[in-house]
């Protein structure tokens, strides 16, 4: 089964998410690289207090089917704000930061430690629409939450002027219809021989790849 990081995973560089499904033990993850994906992590947390009062669809370490199920239970127990709102359509997962019905309508909410909306952020909320709309979840909207770089702290922290939500919907519905067709070329490959692919500068942007290392071997 896919899911989003695995489809991000393989827009990037098929080889990396070929490796990373047949041979993890090859990667390579500097410290000040994990540190910096540890902090991503912290302010997808931090980011669920500008929703308060929801609930986590994921009780483990990471989102599984069983999280999905608990996502359905939730939308019919009329819960409208759910932290990693788990589902899987076409083989593929996707867990959400926070989806949130805000006035009768389920808006998606991913969170990002960037001060501004790069490119694979749309490609990661493409995705997920893909799936959450496959699975029968009705969206008007999708945004990205980003940090606000010219937010000085002045006391308690204020998640109102510390995030910025910009909608990428519009961007997102574009892609949709290729969204099928990629996931398909992406789970053929996984089931054929490791590609071959030349080193590039996708190799380090826009963020460095963990087998890397391993590729320069070859």
């Amino acid at each position: 089964m896919l899911s989003k990081s695995k489809f991000i995973r393989g827009e990037k560089c098929r080889k990396s998410l070929w490796l990373y499904v047949h041979q993890p033990d090859l990667a390579f993850v500097p410290a000040s690289q994990q540190a910096i994906m540890n902090r991503g992590t912290n302010i997808g947390v931090v980011a669920r207090d500008y929703f308060p009062g929801g609930i986590m669809a994921v009780e483990g370490d990471y989102p599984t089917a069983e999280s999905a199920r608990r996502t359905l239970e939730l939308i019919e127990q009329g819960v409208e704000t759910i932290y990693e709102a788990t589902f899987i359509f076409d083989d593929t997962l996707v867990a959400v930061d926070i989806l949130a019905k805000i006035d009768g309508n389920w808006q998606l909410f991913e969170c990002k430690g960037s001060a501004t909306v790069k490119p694979y952020h749309i490609r990661d909320i493409a995705v997920q629409v893909y799936v959450v709309t496959g699975a029968g979840i009705p969206l008007i909207d999708a945004f990205v939450m980003h940090l606000n770089s010219g937010y000085v702290r002045r006391g308690d922290l204020n998640l109102q002027q510390l995030f910025i939500c910009r909608s990428v919907f519009p961007k997102v519905q574009l892609m949709q219809p290729d969204i099928p067709l990629r996931l398909a070329e992406l789970k053929e490959m996984l089931n054929q021989a490791e590609p071959v692919i030349e080193m590039g500068k996708y190799c380090e942007s826009p963020y460095p790849c963990d087998f890397k290392e391993y590729c320069k071997t070859l």
